[in-house]
């Protein structure tokens, strides 16, 4: 099992609940006593095989290779699926951040999804992380994706242009990684397949 979250974004995600806006506490108090890390993700459609329960088990991971624990509290990951729907996504991430004690939000993998999320999370004063985000150098475009029943749109972003709708939201770059092992196959194009999925740890500010 591959990690794909730099332990410097799980380090800056602790220090950024423990001690930022996000907690809206002192520091040694954490949200119902727990820093709870949602992982919103793509469970049954075309990127589960690349994110899905991987990226859920690889957070696991990164949180135990942390220790698992802050000022003495656990760590818990919790996991919902979000159908690479922009308006699920925001419902469950809502959901989380209004009654499930949500600290963060982590993954999603989806431009739509990530950008909804994002401004709720501004909203309610948490932060984000995106992971396996297939980000292209050229323009922005719309191409078609299989979720092995029926080929939907789906929206590849310029790497700047996502980035700067982000932190136009509120938010600045903590961190950013590349996930070289796999790459993007994009259908129906030419030249526009990407060499590898981005990720970045974005706070609010």
């Amino acid at each position: 099992m591959h990690k794909f979250i730099s332990r410097t974004a799980v380090a800056a995600i602790v220090s950024a609940l423990a001690f930022g806006p996000a907690a809206a506490q002192t520091p040694g108090r954490l949200s119902n006593d727990v820093l709870r890390i949602g992982v919103l993700t793509d469970l049954g459609g075309v990127y589960a095989d690349i994110s899905g329960k991987g990226a859920v088990e690889a957070v696991k991971m990164a949180v135990e290779d942390f220790g698992g624990r802050m000022f003495g509290k656990p760590i818990e990951v919790i996991s919902a699926d979000h159908q690479n729907k922009a308006d699920i996504g925001a419902a469950k991430a809502r959901e989380w951040f209004d009654i499930g004690g949500v600290d963060m939000i982590n993954d999603l993998a989806n431009s739509g999804v990530a950008l909804a999320v994002a401004g709720l999370a501004k909203e309610k004063k948490r932060h984000v992380i995106v992971n396996k985000m297939p980000l292209y150098e050229g323009e922005t475009f719309v191409t078609v994706q299989s979720t092995g029943r029926a080929f939907h749109p789906y929206r590849i972003f310029n790497r700047d242009e996502f980035v700067s709708g982000v932190t136009a939201l509120g938010y600045r770059v903590v961190d950013d990684w590349s996930n070289r092992e796999q790459h993007c196959e994009v259908p129906f194009t030419r030249g526009r397949d990407i060499d590898a999925y981005s990720g970045y740890f974005f706070e609010r500010v």
